[in-house]
């Protein structure tokens, strides 16, 4: 998608208490004095305000997506559903949690900021942005008339919001793992709930790949609140990076040694669905299949599968649409042995959110706010064939 043509931002007059007026506040204004004007003295219509003569600067057309590391898939879902809505695919530009990417002076695509006026020029004036937006950069730019859409961390200046309730993916997995173990556990047992390294453009994401503590402790409480119903199952925590407990033992790095020191433990609930996926490929390897059919292995989007923190290859960046880290995951699914279960949600769900919300603001129609809906990717379950079409991963056949 070529470049939105450039335009002038810059501000031609300052109020009185010295906040900067742009353009477009400026015609406003003369507009609205010359109207009020014409009305007191009786003028002729075609003599009050200038709006035949003056055209109010026209909007850059188009958008910026920047949410982080776009799961596999998503930008081919946006393009179809913006060609079906009848608006132009946004431009995709990178965004690593340090701002409103697009609209600040370390984006090439943007102008730089003029500390005389207040302003940033800037390349589009609509915008879909992931965390770590300044709330300072929001409100200048909102305020030149640039309309924000939040994609999972809301901020005070928008214009609509992309949301996915705290703790839902944790409560919907967290809920499978109990129907579970009413049917596999008959003594006390343990379940285990492991934290993990967030991705850029997750909710967790707080610019050093450690997790937000405010955003994980609702998956934490959700689990708990799940397994209330089964007093007999004790919940534990064990924290990334090092998967430590009591002991030293490391849950990530040997799965099968951490059981046999916690026999008890028959639930683990990974914050990262690709943890899940390390843990429950491993246990499949060392463990026979009367053990493994009492273990219970299931992970959390980040809302999506296969988002990684760390490059996939030798000297590489984060990739965007990277389907070799979303197959392992569903592959694993397909196999139906001790990994259960990835809570996440519809690639259709989020790109039918981020072409619509921005296509009502773009015609004039007040924003509108979208709440995701989790699902879960189950073996053999219809949810695991749409994702697996949706990002384009190849999976073998069935078991059995």
């Amino acid at each position: 998608m070529p470049e939105p043509s450039p335009r002038s931002s810059t501000p031609i007059l300052s109020s009185r208490g010295g906040s900067p007026i742009d353009r477009r506040t400026f015609v406003r204004g003369a507009l609205r004095t010359a109207a009020l004007a014409g009305s007191a003295l009786a003028l002729p219509g075609a003599l009050t305000g200038c709006a035949t003569y003056i055209e109010p600067e026209p909007r850059i057309p188009g958008y910026y997506l920047s949410i982080g590391t776009l799961p596999a898939g998503l930008t081919a879902l946006v393009a179809k559903r913006a060609a079906r809505i009848g608006i132009a695919p946004p431009l995709v530009v990178p965004n690593d949690g340090g701002g409103l990417t697009g609209l600040t002076a370390e984006d090439p695509l943007a102008g730089p900021f003029d500390p005389v006026y207040d302003q940033y020029q800037r390349g589009t004036d609509l915008v879909v942005i992931s965390g770590g937006a300044d709330e300072a950069v929001a409100r200048t730019v909102t305020a030149q008339g640039v309309q924000i859409v939040t994609y999972l961390a809301p901020l005070r200046y928008q214009n609509a919001q992309i949301t996915l309730a705290p703790g839902a993916l944790a409560s919907l997995l967290a809920a499978d793992a109990v129907s579970w173990a009413r049917t596999r556990l008959r003594g006390p047992a343990r379940a285990m709930f492991y934290t993990g390294i967030s991705p850029s453009g997750s909710p967790n994401w707080v610019g050093e790949g450690r997790p937000n503590p405010a955003v994980l402790v609702p998956d934490e409480q959700a689990v708990r609140a799940e397994f209330r119903v089964l007093p007999k199952v004790e919940v534990m925590v064990a924290d990334a990076p090092s998967g430590e407990s009591v002991g030293g033992l490391d849950l990530f790095g040997d799965p099968a040694g951490y059981l046999r020191a916690y026999p008890g433990l028959r639930i683990v609930i990974c914050a990262s669905d690709l943890d899940a996926v390390t843990i429950a490929q491993a246990l499949r390897r060392q463990l026979s299949p009367a053990q493994r059919a009492d273990i219970y292995v299931g992970g959390l989007g980040t809302p999506n599968i296969g988002l990684s923190l760390f490059p996939s290859g030798p000297g590489s960046q984060l990739a965007n649409e990277d389907v070799s880290l979303v197959e392992p995951g569903l592959r694993e699914l397909r196999r139906d042995d001790v990994l259960r279960a990835l809570a996440t949600v519809r690639l259709r769900d989020i790109a039918d959110a981020v072409t619509g919300v921005p296509a009502a603001l773009m015609r004039g129609h007040p924003g509108f706010n979208v709440a995701l809906s989790p699902v879960l990717l189950k073996p053999g379950s219809a949810a695991l064939l749409d994702y697996a079409r949706d990002s384009h991963a190849t999976l073998p056949p069935a078991a059995g």
